[in-house]
């Protein structure tokens, strides 16, 4: 039952994220976005050699969706700060205030997972 919990609980953040990410029906830009964010979060650099080898996704696809994402707003490029031949990408504003939206509505969630995971285990135990 407790696997049941964290489907529903993995169903509702895909809705979430899904609502407030430009996802566009395709992990791939999603892929993008996280990567984008962890590398800032990790003050690293995500140059496009590291994102194509991290995405799982031809070059082809993950360039037009790093376009889209660039065109939108979600994204930015700069030049690196170690080296100004290689072009690194950046989280916008936009993508940074949308993320602690996210971690807010999210964490209003966890309460409610967990309060839905005792009742379910509730049930399991009454059963036996």
């Amino acid at each position: 039952m407790q696997t049941k919990a964290t489907v529903i609980f993995a169903d509702e953040i895909s809705k979430l994220l899904s609502s407030r990410l430009p996802i566009n029906n395709s992990v791939i830009p999603l892929s993008i976005i996280l990567k984008t964010m962890r590398y800032h979060l990790e003050d690293d650099e995500l140059s496009f050699k590291k994102l194509y080898s991290e995405v799982k996704s031809s070059e082809i696809g993950a360039r037009i969706h790093v376009s889209r994402l660039v065109n939108t707003n979600w994204i930015q490029i700069e030049k690196s700060t170690h080296d100004f031949r290689v072009k690194v990408i950046k989280p916008t504003t936009k993508m940074l205030e949308t993320f602690k939206q996210l971690s807010n509505e999210i964490k209003a969630k966890v309460p409610i997972y967990e309060e839905k995971r005792k009742v379910l285990n509730f049930r399991k135990f009454i059963k036996n």
